[in-house]
């Protein structure tokens, strides 16, 4: 993750960071200096909390995610609307306007235009969060596609995951990495889906059988 700041005005005024990447953040209550996130599409307004912000450039989504407080969420092209999640809440940006016309149709109820809000999502064994999950030296997920995993993998073992054709990337996985290489990783995923692997320095390539 990337942060910039203004020294002077962290100090004085506002508190104000700006976010490319991942960062989970505890920030005490103080009124008087307001704590401020630029990330992506949102600007998120702390009032006293911990959460995870995830804002890649890359990435087709913004997302804040709220474990303890209170925080405020307003859009960069909006900033006269806000949303303010409570604990165990997730706010979903979509970043591509062209996705979000595609994502109308699908998006859950009480959603809106450019965003959605939904529970986070647990690992039931262990009581993992899985948007918080690396805090804790752990790659979680939940009913993950097979092609979103594959971005978390990349970042999380620093390769580049390639898929021939695009059969295997619908899978769908749950479980949690902790100590596992890459190969290790790999084939615990082969016990639930039929797939085969090549690891070449930092390429991975997914084939079907």
């Amino acid at each position: 993750s990337n942060f910039t700041y203004d020294n002077n005005h962290f100090v004085e005024t506002e508190r104000e960071v700006t976010l490319s990447g991942e960062a989970f953040f505890k920030v005490a209550k103080d009124p008087g200096h307001p704590f401020i996130i630029h990330a992506g599409k949102i600007d998120v307004r702390v009032l006293g909390t911990s959460f995870d912000v995830k804002s890649y450039p890359e990435d087709a989504t913004t997302e804040a995610t709220l474990i303890q407080g209170a925080i405020e969420v307003s859009f960069t092209d909006q900033p006269q609307k806000a949303v303010r999640l409570v604990p165990s809440e997730k706010l979903i940006v979509f970043n591509d306007d062209q996705q979000v016309l595609q994502n109308l149709s699908s998006l859950k109820p009480g959603t809106r235009k450019n965003y959605e809000i939904s529970p986070v999502t647990v690992i039931p064994s262990d009581s993992t969060v899985v948007e918080t999950s690396w805090v804790e030296n752990k790659l979680a997920f939940r009913g993950e596609t097979f092609a979103d995993l594959a971005v978390q993998m990349e970042r999380w073992y620093n390769v580049n995951i390639n898929f021939s054709g695009s059969a295997a990337k619908q899978y769908r996985f749950t479980g949690i990495f902790t100590t596992e290489s890459l190969d290790q990783a790999l084939k615990a995923l082969q016990i639930t889906a039929p797939f085969r692997y090549r690891i070449e320095k930092n390429e991975v390539y997914i084939s079907k059988p």
